[in-house]
């Protein structure tokens, strides 16, 4: 991932957002009120099928800069907890993950 990959600021000043996902963690990009916002949360679901606590969130500035930061947020998340990122979750455990 690089920030070059991720849409133009004119798309995200247009309401756009990005979702994309890095082994098992999901991830949605977004701007509001003059931010970047970055949610992260377990997959294999969408972002709104997963209930609210099991959704990480930060925010960033909305530029060029913040776009490369985070690039490299997202890798660190990910590496920090790849094993739990990428364990399987298995059928009878989706209720901790839905709404």
């Amino acid at each position: 991932m690089s920030a070059e990959k991720i849409m133009p600021l004119s798309y995200f000043e247009a309401g756009g957002e990005y979702t994309g996902q890095i082994g098992g963690m999901r991830y949605l990009i977004k701007k509001e009120d003059d931010r970047f916002i970055v949610c992260t949360w377990k997959g294999p679901f969408r972002f709104d099928a997963v209930k609210e606590d099991s959704i990480s969130s930060e925010s960033f500035e909305f530029n060029e800069d913040g776009k490369e930061i985070i690039t490299k947020r997202l890798r660190n998340i990910y590496e920090d907890m790849k094993e739990f990122w990428d364990k399987p979750v298995f059928s009878d455990k989706y209720d901790i993950y839905l709404q």
